[in-house]
């Protein structure tokens, strides 16, 4: 009777120990590897775009008093988004705030015009949000 044999020789499946001999032997280039795949990760993290949204909640105080009757969130919310969208507002805020600059400033209102969004909640109450490049920016275009 032979003794028992630790290697791989296609009599049977491979032991642990060998493995783990093989694996040991061939570390510093798993390390690289890793290496390489751990920093590719955080640099294309650090590449692409990451959204910051910045949203407001605006309150229409219904206890004030009306002249036209009835108060009707929609029709002020019809409103409050001409003002918000209109052209010569956002053009002072793309000047104001230098976004996009690679495009022409018709271009550059309409980017901006997309990442601004309003909707008309229950209860008198708007939202306003804006999508920007930084925190700073999403913040200070919403409030502009």
């Amino acid at each position: 009777m032979s003794a028992p044999h630790s290697g791989w020789a296609g009599s049977g499946p491979p032991t642990l120990t060998y493995l783990g001999r093989r694996a040991l032997r061939f570390w510093r280039g798993a390390a690289v590897i890793f290496v390489v795949v751990v920093a590719g990760g955080v640099a294309f993290a650090r590449v692409t775009w990451q959204p910051y949204r910045s949203e407001a909640v605006l309150m229409f105080d219904q206890s004030l008093p009306r002249d036209m009757g009835a108060f009707d969130p929609q029709q002020a919310g019809g409103r409050i988004k001409e003002m918000l969208y209109g052209t010569e507002r956002v053009r002072n805020v793309v000047t104001k705030f230098d976004l996009f600059p690679e495009y022409s400033t018709p271009r550059a209102i309409e980017e901006v015009k997309k990442r601004l969004e309003f909707d008309v909640q229950p209860g008198g109450t708007y939202q306003v949000s804006y999508i920007g490049f930084s925190p700073q920016q999403a913040q200070g275009v919403l409030r502009e």
